[in-house]
């Protein structure tokens, strides 16, 4: 980040919350599985600021950025929650969703933040991007399958 700024007004550092697509794989899992009729077991204790690949490009697209600037979902949610709410976007069960904690994976989680929204204060200040809200990152995701199904 330190060599990107010190160019000056000509760069930027853009940090981005998580980015989410049809095309992400857990998505792409998750939403075979429950369009199968298979549940699917999202972590109840990792966490997600999700972001469609739309904002993304969307806000990069019409925007002149200097400095750091941060794209960040509005709300931290599980990735049980978020399951939930796609489950709900696409018209399917959320009776398969089970979540687990990572421990009941058997998973060490090496690295799990507390808090993965980012402040977009200064973004939305000085360049009018604000935070996307969980709603729209899902409606996003459910625009992206009908427009380009996925082959089953």
């Amino acid at each position: 980040e330190r060599y990107i700024l010190e160019l000056g007004d000509r760069s930027a550092v853009v940090r981005m919350s998580k980015i989410i697509s049809r095309k992400v794989p857990i998505v792409s899992r998750w939403l075979s599985s429950l369009e199968a009729g298979m549940p699917i077991q999202p972590f109840n204790d990792l966490f997600l600021s999700p972001i469609s690949l739309e904002h993304v490009v969307s806000s990069l697209a019409g925007c002149a950025y200097r400095g750091i600037v941060h794209i960040s979902g509005q709300k931290q949610v599980s990735y049980a929650e978020f399951a939930c709410r796609l489950a709900a976007g696409f018209g399917l069960s959320r009776d398969l969703i089970q979540p687990i904690s990572a421990a009941q994976a058997d998973i060490d989680l090496v690295h799990n933040p507390s808090f993965t929204r980012l402040d977009m204060g200064r973004t939305t200040a000085d360049f009018g991007t604000r935070p996307q809200a969980l709603a729209d990152v899902v409606d996003s995701v459910v625009r992206e399958a009908s427009a380009c199904p996925s082959p089953s």
